[in-house]
């Protein structure tokens, strides 16, 4: 090879069995085809030797029978070496097929050995048995070698090919004898071994130029002469029998050898030269054509040269041109058959390319008017920014046309906060093929307004129909607005807009998180006073303009790095940072009195103040929830201490909360455990002297604590809502008493009942006192209700009247203590006034009487109202009641608060009034 003739140049030695062993596709495949060529260089060596050698006359058949031998073992070693030494499956699956027609091949040459030692001259049959079994087997090694390599119709086209070639050549041969002088065929005979192998060799050329296998001085390379030199040999023992058998021998011992070398050292790799498997594709193709041309051309000197000997010779010419001309008929219709197919797979397939054309077509349309009628946008950015392409959608987005930005870096929009983090997002893109990001970024409307865009990004650099990044976007701006705007009313009031009880705890724990070791925090948690009196004097929406008016003087007394929140409905609670005592009651002192201001509700001037406790931490303090508990036991404390106040929390406050607690649970189960009892306290008719009736007192004696007065349990009641149901228990057992005492009495004695205002607030009040008259059988007028101003205040008119209509009295009580007004005496049916004792007190003997009493007393009168003196405790204050047209009196002076029995028995006597000792 010209490879061959460069390296020998190049060295000046002579080449090495690894030189001529070729190109294989391993460094193992070239060592290994050194050694196979050693071997089979070493049998040629002996078979020449061999015939140089002196042969004994008559003994010329059996030194070349001993020579074949000599070559058909080199030939078994050579492909059990090759066999072994194979790298790839299907190299060693051939190989191993090789191996066995070479085992046969031995056998043959062993019995043609044994015939010549025996001294018979051939042995017939059996020989020509021996070289079809060699031949079937070698056809085998068509379809191994091109499985997996061609389609079934190539495969085909290949094997008929190859039959074709075949053929032809041995027509050629065929009449190259018959031109020779030879008219018979044997079936051992050297005429047909000659034909065999010559035409293998153009079979196996086909076969070669169908795989186009690397070549080198090895494979098929040196497959195709060395059957060329068993096919000459043969040929030439048949056409030249005077040569005699050594020289005949030596040419088909070589051929056996090379074949086995090239059998050997055969690799399905294929040469990588692509002109190469170019060339040898064209050649292929040409050597059936040559065959049928050649096939004519033997017909053809058939005619002008008809040869002597007919018979079997000449049908067998004939016979052999036939099948290769019916060969290439089958061969072309089958090419015929294939192309049908092939145009008509061919003619499917530009159908369904149409089809899908068409398809792409009415996709790319849907996909415009989708682009076209989106509500977002679609980019193509290059890898530094640069807008390549973008949708009709960004003028309705962003304001701008379609064309107006292309060219242009998609920062020149991005807002400068931005630009280094939608840069470095689209430098991570880049560096990730196929990757996706998505990002949130402000950009530039049109307009000059800032709009917020949730973008998608997809790098399809490597796509070359995009060859860019795809970016898809949309304008979020106001589901951000809305977002923001949840977030900040899941944290704010919505009435005053200041921080909720959520917010506050947040940020009072984050306060005591950071806080600087000598540094305090302080919260006050503020109460309005009595502010539910202005939503049932004034209405809800006074009450809530009140707490924006509130809200608003809060701010004013705090820093700006202070937090104030409303954390119930007129609750208040304000957090400092960095706070001493010092600057928590400079706070406390600034609010408090700017809640003094009055305030203007709807044009009526209303005066508010509030309750202030305060809680500062400490070292151990960990938890917000625990500062908030703290400054609200001291608001309660506040508020016990007479209200509109501040006070700071202490240990002590935290044990009187809990104490309040205790006595609540306690409470809870009072009425249970009948633990409840009233007392009664006599009401005499001045004028006369004569009992009227009793005022039902409530008691509580506590198992463990002995008597708890009413003021220290009546507001724990109202609070918890039990004075429903204990006010229910006191109005039956109050009526029940009453008709015991007018039974006793033999007239009838008046019971009076305090109502609380939680109990006025209840739908179900007069419904209540119906069944309590029912169930007891007291007459309705013997009843007397007593009220609050406070409950009037509340009551929507309706439930007073329906008292009224039962037939029960009412009184109002302590009037003139607090928001007293002549409306409600002008409203509601009420049948008694009752001065309040701290009016009572003023009277004194042998002064004027003060004039606001005498004042509420001529009222009464004026209305025609009964009155009742409370807290009557001087002989010389019943003197002055009496001249002032009082009705009735009650107090310490008569007697005290007695038990049932007492009453009772005071009733049985029915004496007038007598003045006894307060003792």
């Amino acid at each position: 090879s010209v490879r061959f003739e460069a390296m020998s140049r190049s060295a000046l030695v002579a080449p090495s069995f690894a030189t001529l062993a070729g190109d294989s596709a391993t460094p193992e495949d070239r060592t290994a085809n050194a050694r196979t060529l050693r071997i089979a260089a070493a049998f040629v060596v002996v078979t020449v030797v061999a015939a140089f050698l002196p042969v004994p006359a008559g003994n010329e058949s059996l030194a070349a029978a001993g020579i074949r031998l000599v070559a058909a073992i080199g030939a078994l070693l050579v492909n059990a070496h090759g066999w072994r030494a194979a790298t790839r499956p299907e190299d060693a699956a051939f190989r191993s097929l090789i191996l066995r027609i070479t085992i046969v091949w031995l056998a043959l040459e062993t019995l043609k050995l044994g015939a010549v030692l025996s001294g018979v001259a051939s042995i017939g049959p059996l020989e020509g048995l021996l070289l079809g079994a060699v031949v079937v087997m070698a056809m085998r090694a068509w379809p191994l070698l091109l499985r997996d390599r061609l389609d079934h119709a190539e495969l085909v086209a290949v094997v008929l090919d190859s039959a074709a070639v075949f053929v032809g050549l041995a027509a050629v041969v065929l009449f190259g004898l018959a031109t020779a002088g030879i008219g018979t065929l044997t079936a051992a005979g050297a005429e047909l071994r000659g034909i065999l192998f010559m035409g293998l060799a153009g079979a196996v050329g086909v076969l070669y130029l169908s795989i186009a296998p690397v070549r080198g001085i090895h494979g098929w390379s040196m497959v195709i002469p060395g059957l060329v030199l068993l096919g000459g040999g043969n040929l030439l023992a048949a056409v030249a029998p005077d040569v005699g058998p050594i020289p005949v021998t030596v040419l088909v011992s070589l051929g056996v050898l090379v074949t086995s070398y090239g059998t050997a050292t055969w690799s399905g790799v294929h040469d990588p030269d692509e002109g190469f498997q170019r060339l040898a594709a064209r050649i292929r193709r040409l050597l059936p054509i040559g065959a049928v041309a050649m096939a004519s051309v033997i017909m053809v000197a058939s005619e002008l040269r008809p040869h002597e000997h007919g018979g079997l010779m000449a049908l067998l010419i004939s016979a052999t041109l036939a099948s290769v001309l019916v060969v290439g008929v089958i061969r072309q219709t089958i090419l015929l058959n294939d192309r049908d197919a092939m145009t008509r797979r061919a003619m499917e397939a530009v159908e369904r390319e149409r089809e899908a054309l068409r398809d792409l077509q009415l996709s790319e349309e849907r996909f415009r008017a989708l682009l076209k009628h989106s509500s977002d946008v679609f980019l193509i950015l290059a890898t530094d920014g640069t807008v390549l392409y973008q949708s009709p959608a960004v003028q309705s987005v962003l304001g701008y046309a379609p064309d107006e930005r292309l060219g242009r870096s998609i920062l020149e929009l991005t807002h400068p906060d931005d630009i280094p983090y939608v840069r470095t997002t689209i430098g991570e893109l880049i560096a990730q093929p196929g990757g996706m990001r998505t990002i949130e970024l402000r950009t530039k409307h049109a307009d000059g307004s800032w709009r917020i865009l949730e973008a998608s990004g997809w790098n399809l650099t490597d796509d070359p129909s995009v060859a860019g990044i795809v970016v898809n976007y949309r304008d979020i701006t106001e589901r951000k607005t809305l977002e923001q705007q949840l977030v900040h009313d899941a944290f704010h009031d919505a009435l005053t807009g200041l921080a909720n009880r959520a917010l506050f705890v947040d940020r009072t724990q984050h306060a005591l998180a950071r806080r600087p070791g000598s540094a305090g925090v302080a919260v006050l948690i503020m109460d309005v006073d009595d502010f539910k009196t202005i939503n049932d004097s004034l209405g809800h929406s006074a009450g809530d303009q009140a707490m924006v008016a509130v809200a608003e003087r809060l701010r004013a007394c705090l820093r700006p790095e202070d937090t104030v929140s409303r954390v119930g409905g007129d609750e208040f609670a304000i957090l400092l940072e960095d706070a001493d005592e010092e600057l928590a009651a400079s706070v406390s002192e600034r609010i408090l009195d700017t809640l003094r201001r009055p305030f203007s509700l709807g044009g009526i001037e209303v005066h508010l103040s509030g309750s202030i406790g305060v809680a500062f931490s400490n070292a151990d303090t960990r938890a917000a929830d625990e500062l908030l508990r703290n400054a609200d036991v001291a608001m309660y404390t506040a508020k016990n201490r007479g209200k509109g106040r501040a006070e700071r929390f202490e240990s002590s406050m935290h044990a009187a909360a809990l104490a309040r607690l205790e006595l609540r649970t306690d409470l809870e189960r009072a009425v249970e455990r009948g633990e409840l009892r009233l007392r009664y306290q006599p009401i005499y008719a001045l004028r006369d002297g004569a009992l009227s009736g009793f005022e039902a007192l409530l008691r509580w004696r506590h198992p463990t604590r002995g008597e708890i007065m009413p003021n220290d349990f009546i507001p724990l009641a109202e609070e918890t809502g039990l004075i429903v149901r204990i006010g229910n228990w006191v109005l039956e057992q109050a009526c029940r008493q009453a008709v015991a005492w007018s039974e006793t009495a033999g007239r009838p004695i008046r019971i009076s009942v305090n109502v609380s205002p939680r109990q006025v607030r209840e739908p179900s009040m007069a419904e209540w006192v119906r069944l309590a008259l029912v169930s007891t059988g007291l007459a309705p007028d013997q009843l007397i209700v007593e009220l609050t101003e406070s409950s009037l205040m509340q009551d929507d008119e309706n439930q007073l009247h329906e008292l009224k209509a039962l037939g029960v009295q009412l009184a109002l009580d302590d009037f003139g203590t607090g928001y007293s007004s002549l409306s409600y005496l002008a409203r509601f049916p009420i049948d008694q006034l009752k001065v309040d004792q701290s009016f009572v007190a003023q009277l004194e003997h042998g002064l004027d009487v003060p004039p606001l009493v005498r004042s509420v007393v001529q009222l009464a009168r004026s209305l025609k109202l009964a009155t009742v003196a409370e807290g009557v405790e001087e002989e010389a204050q019943v003197d002055l009641l009496r001249s002032m047209g009082v009705t009735y009196g009650q107090g310490y002076l008569f007697a005290r608060p007695m038990d049932a029995i007492a009453a009772t028995r005071l009733v049985s006597l029915d004496e007038p009034m007598r003045c006894r000792a307060a003792s």
